[in-house]
């Protein structure tokens, strides 16, 4: 059976997609992302776990992904707060005058 691409592409269905992302600015003032698949539990748990509770199975190529942007994103924030102590610390220490 060959899939009809004029039924998939058709208008209505081109409206329903913009209907269901329609609400972007909505979601975006309410601090949401503005795709809504883009975050909660079905994107975010794993797909699957054991049933004994030996934990879940193997991570998705995009949960991996995340991971791994997530855990650059960690890294990332630990050295700007480093070096915003630093920075504070040498401030302090040297006890500049402010410039009025």
């Amino acid at each position: 059976m060959l899939l009809n691409t004029r039924n998939l592409l058709s208008s209505r269905s081109c409206i329903e997609i913009a209907k269901r992302f329609g609400n972007a600015k909505e979601r975006m003032a309410k601090g949401l992302h503005p795709n809504p698949n883009a975050q909660g539990p079905l994107t975010d748990l794993p797909d699957w776990s054991y049933v004994d509770g030996r934990g879940f199975g193997n991570p998705s190529l995009g949960q991996k992904r995340r991971y791994l942007r997530d855990v650059e994103l960690a890294k990332t924030v630990v050295k700007n707060v480093k070096m915003f102590k630093t920075a504070k610390q040498l401030v302090s220490d040297k006890k500049l005058p402010e410039k009025t």
